[in-house]
């Protein structure tokens, strides 16, 4: 019983995240959509956010899952990855408003 417990858990949060990450995908579209036809720069930022997090959650679906199937940790180096994605990503936003 415990083990059927855990694995329902764990397809609950499979199904959380892929709703979740489907939800901020929409997001970014419509931000970045309106963004552009009405020319606000705060909704293209918002919609690169929501992009971002749309990037983190797949990533974390597939270090779960290829530590699932293969035993390879591979979460730290996606986890980096992300973290310089969105580091240039905000840089890259920052660098329109500010002169560097």
């Amino acid at each position: 019983m415990k083990k059927f417990v855990r694995i329902l858990a764990a397809l609950l949060a499979l199904l959380l995240l892929l709703l979740c990450a489907g939800v901020k995908l929409f997001m970014a579209w419509f931000y970045g959509s309106l963004g552009r036809a009405i020319r606000s720069e705060t909704l293209q930022a918002a919609a690169k956010d929501s992009r971002n997090d749309v990037f983190a959650t797949l990533a974390v679906l597939l270090g779960g899952g290829v530590s699932l199937l293969f035993g390879l940790d591979i979460d730290g180096w996606l986890g980096l990855g992300v973290a310089l994605f969105i580091l240039w990503s905000g840089i890259s936003s920052g660098s329109t408003q500010c002169l560097i």
